[in-house]
């Protein structure tokens, strides 16, 4: 991509460090508020999608990944399905709530070894 540099010999550093940062965080940032598709996608880090929000149809309403590259927090609050899923350490689904329709209203693994400690 081609960078274009401001046009005045006195930009501040700043200035130029920002411009800089567009061009090299291109799509790090998309919103669309029309569809509600990919309404809201930020990539801080790995270039996995960390945060992506879609409030229109309820799918994948929040979905975080902070460490490992699983989702460690998914949410949806129209439909009930995967309305709280956390996974901390392991990899495994240690909390699973869905309050909508009573599926998996609550599963816990609190020995960290992927076994259901509470059903």
């Amino acid at each position: 991509m081609e960078l274009e540099l401001p046009a005045t010999s006195n930009s501040s550093t700043a200035d130029l460090i920002l411009e800089l940062d567009k061009v090299a965080s291109e799509n790090s940032h998309t919103m669309d508020n029309l569809d509600g598709e990919n309404s809201h996608t930020m990539d801080n880090l790995d270039g996995e999608n960390s945060h992506t929000m879609d409030n229109l149809d309820g799918e994948n309403s929040h979905t975080m990944d902070n460490l490992d590259g699983e989702n460690s927090h998914t949410m949806d609050n129209l439909d009930g399905e995967n309305s709280h899923t956390m996974d901390n350490l392991d990899g495994e689904n240690s909390h699973t709530m869905d309050n909508l329709d009573g599926e998996n209203s609550h599963t816990m693994d609190n020995n960290l070894d992927g076994e259901n400690s509470h059903t």
